[in-house]
C-alpha cells in the first residue's frame, strides 16, 4: 500500500510555543492497485510533544498523541484536472490544560519539505517512487483552507475563563498541481504545526 508522510518540525517563533511532531500516513492506489481495492486507504497521524514553559496538552480525535486517521480509496483517475481534490479524511485537534482566558493559535508550517506558496498546500517529495504532481492540502471544518506558512489562516483556539478543553477538526485531502494526471505512487511531505498566545 503506497503511503504519504507527514513529518513535522516545529520552528521556535512567537511566544510560548509547543514543539510538536506531526506524522500523517495516507494511502493513494491507482485506479488498478489491488492493495486499496475494497478496502479504505489509512491515514496515521501521530503527535509527539516537548514544552517550553507553560502550554497545552493535545489529544488527537479524543484519543492519545498518536491515532489514525482513515481516508476512503482514491483512484488516481479521480485527479486528472489541476485543482482537483479527492481523498479527504477529518482529523479532531483538541487542547487541553491551556491557560486560562487565552487565544492559541494553531499554524501549519513548512518543515524540511517546501510549500507551494501559489496554493499553500504542502509538496511532494520528488522520485521515481513518488507520485508526480499532486500536493496535501489542509482545510479548517468550514472548508476555509489553511494555507502553509500564512500566519492570516491559522486556526484559533479560544481558552474560556475555566480553562476547558477546545476542540476544531481539520480535513487534508490530495490536490492535483497543474495540468499533467496525477501519477500513482507514494506521497511524502514535511510540515509543522507552531502554536501561539495571543
Amino acid at each position: 500500500m503506497r503511503s504519504l508522510n507527514i513529518y513535522s518540525e516545529i520552528m521556535t517563533l512567537g511566544y510560548r510555543i509547543f514543539f510538536l511532531n506531526v506524522i500523517f500516513i495516507m494511502s493513494m492506489c491507482s485506479s488498478w492497485a489491488q492493495s486499496c481495492a475494497g478496502v479504505d486507504c489509512k491515514v496515521q497521524v501521530q503527535f509527539k510533544g516537548t514544552y517550553v514553559q507553560d502550554t497545552c496538552d493535545i489529544s488527537i480525535n479524543n484519543g492519545t498523541s498518536s491515532e489514525t486517521v482513515t481516508l476512503p480509496t482514491l483512484s488516481s483517475a479521480t485527479l486528472q484536472q489541476d485543482g482537483a481534490e479527492g481523498g479527504s479524511g477529518v482529523f479532531n485537534v483538541t487542547l487541553k490544560n491551556c491557560p486560562a482566558g487565552k487565544t492559541i493559535m494553531l499554524q501549519f508550517v513548512s518543515g524540511m519539505s517546501a510549500s507551494d506558496t501559489q496554493t499553500g498546500n504542502l509538496v511532494n517529495t520528488a522520485g521515481s517512487n513518488y507520485s508526480s504532481n499532486v500536493q496535501v492540502r489542509i482545510r479548517k471544518s468550514d472548508n476555509t483552507q489553511i494555507k502553509i506558512d500564512d500566519s492570516n489562516t491559522m486556526q484559533d483556539y479560544v481558552i474560556d475563563t475555566a480553562g476547558n478543553d477546545v476542540t476544531h477538526a481539520f480535513v487534508s485531502s490530495y490536490y492535483a498541481k497543474g495540468n499533467h494526471a496525477v501519477t500513482a505512487g507514494d506521497v511524502k511531505a514535511i510540515a509543522g504545526i507552531e502554536l501561539y498566545y495571543k
